[in-house]
């Protein structure tokens, strides 16, 4: 998940010879693409398209994410959660398709319903991958694909709800009659019955098929939020001010430390006192970088560079990749006080 500034220099070609091959034209033509990704060697390659390609508001809308890797690579399927933005995921499911003998192509279907109309983002998708050797295992390579948006539209056209489709001559109902008057009451009750059932069914399947999230995946999901508001563009101390405020929300989910309430020479002297066993020398020496850097240019308005920036927040993804946690129940984010 750590950004990349260097999005223009994209090896383009490629990427779309490869999906003019694995798709045919029947799923062109029901898919619409929205954006593309590529690792600076080739070796891993991924595509996230919507269907239908011009969805409306009462539509179910698949995105569709396609990844083409070496075989000598080990893919980690994205955290993607119960939610992307607007789009609330009511399935995921995944297949792999074997394109040669040397790549391998794996097709990941997320079923979403709209929770609104109008133009909505999509959040950055990071791809995680390692080398298959053992020797090589650890080190991991995230390839992002970038934020996109998808237009939903209303269900109703302004055609459709105009007022000049109105006839000017028309037949009133005879309500003096008693059995016209019991048999629209009658319609009407069966009809609000109906809807009301729909609506309750809906509800349930949606509650059932929710996903519990973890503390991991939440974190994940403000990084890449922080990482679509492209605040290290615009105001690098607000851009620091969220990243250590993810990590400490995080740190306290995992490890019961009330890290947002502490300094950081607080905090460090905590870790070192009392929870030495949950974070081992070299992390903490790692936070501690971490944590000092980002205080440099919270408080003494310190510009760091792009790639201190890159590192920075390689190292608060390095942080929330670390531990092993339970799910958080109901996937809700919990938001806790924190030091600006």
């Amino acid at each position: 998940m750590t950004p990349n500034f260097q999005n223009a220099s994209m090896k383009t070609t490629p990427l779309l010879l490869f999906f003019a091959v694995i798709l045919s034209p029947t799923v062109w033509a029901s898919e619409a693409m929205l954006a593309t990704a590529e690792s600076p060697d080739g070796r891993v390659r991924a595509r996230l398209s919507v269907s239908p390609p011009h969805p409306r508001l009462a539509d179910t809308i698949l995105l569709i994410l396609w990844i083409d890797a070496d075989q000598t690579l080990h893919i980690a399927t994205p955290p993607f959660g119960n939610a992307l933005g607007d789009l609330t995921i009511l399935e995921t499911t995944e297949e792999s398709i074997s394109a040669d003998t040397n790549r391998e192509t794996r097709k990941i279907v997320l079923k979403t319903v709209p929770q609104k109309a109008g133009s909505l983002p999509i959040w950055p998708i990071p791809i995680r991958y390692a080398e298959r050797r053992e020797d090589l295992a650890n080190q991991t390579t995230t390839l992002v694909i970038p934020p996109s948006r998808i237009n939903v539209h209303s269900a109703v056209s302004p055609e459709t709800a105009s007022l000049d489709k109105i006839p000017s001559e028309y037949k009133l109902i005879d309500v003096r009659n008693q059995r016209t008057q019991w048999g629209l009451v009658a319609l009407g009750l069966l009809t609000l019955a109906g809807i009301v059932l729909f609506m309750l069914l809906r509800r349930r399947a949606t509650i059932e098929t929710t996903p519990t999230l973890t503390a991991r995946d939440i974190a994940l999901r403000r990084l890449a939020n922080l990482l679509e508001s492209r605040y290290h563009e615009s105001d690098i101390k607000k851009f620091f001010v969220e990243l250590t405020n993810i990590v400490r929300w995080y740190i306290e989910q995992v490890s019961n430390i009330r890290a947002p309430e502490l300094t950081t020479e607080e905090f460090l002297r905590t870790i070192s006192a009392h929870h030495s066993s949950l974070f081992p020398t070299e992390m903490r020496e790692r936070l501690r970088l971490f944590l000092e850097s980002a205080d440099s240019v919270k408080f003494a308005k310190f510009q760091p560079t792009r790639e201190e920036i890159n590192t920075g927040f390689k190292h608060a993804e390095e942080v929330v990749m670390s531990f092993e946690e339970e799910p958080i129940q109901g996937g809700r984010e919990q938001g806790a006080g924190s030091r600006k």
